[in-house]
């Protein structure tokens, strides 16, 4: 039976509710862990990017590989863009990835063993799968992820991917 001390009982349990769910609104959007990896493989793919596409500069014998890289810095700086903006629309504060994990690295340390024709081998097909990757997470994202601005992303990185995968074929065709 509810009286009155119950209901006043009940009424201030809800209040703090309530200031909770405030507090929280206010310090950003709840993220989920789906959302929370996707961000941080979107961020360690573009870290990647970066320092694969140094390595390119100096490495490369290739001028089509070495234009590839630069495209590379260009497109991912822009998903990279395009990244901080969603989770600045969507009030989602997190701590990103500073360093690359254990395969992007492996990656890199190939990469930097390599020079002339032999890094550009290396590369392509390193990219093959990096870009493999990157695409299915996207796709992934785009169909199942919760937060709508960082769904956008993904859907709009589909297209970019896809060129980067046909492009890296045909360098690869190259050799």
């Amino acid at each position: 039976m509810l009286t009155v001390k119950n209901f006043l009982r009940l009424k201030g349990i809800m209040a703090i509710i309530l200031l909770g769910l405030a507090a929280c609104s206010s310090q950003g959007a709840i993220i989920h862990n789906h959302s929370q990896a996707y961000v941080d493989e979107v961020t360690i793919g573009n870290m990647f990017e970066m320092q694969a596409s140094r390595l390119a500069e100096t490495h490369a014998s290739s001028t089509d590989v070495k234009a590839f890289a630069r495209m590379m810095t260009t497109d991912h700086a822009l998903i990279s863009g395009c990244l901080d903006a969603a989770m600045d629309e969507s009030q989602l504060f997190l701590n990103l990835p500073t360093r690359l994990d254990a395969k992007h690295k492996a990656w890199i340390a190939e990469l930097k063993e390599k020079q002339g024709a032999d890094f550009d081998t290396a590369y392509t097909k390193i990219q093959t799968n990096a870009h493999k990757s990157a695409y299915s997470l996207h796709a992934r994202y785009s169909q199942n992820g919760e937060v709508p601005a960082l769904k956008k992303v993904a859907e709009e990185a589909l297209p970019i991917i896809k060129n980067h995968l046909v492009m890296v074929k045909h360098l690869h065709e190259l050799k």
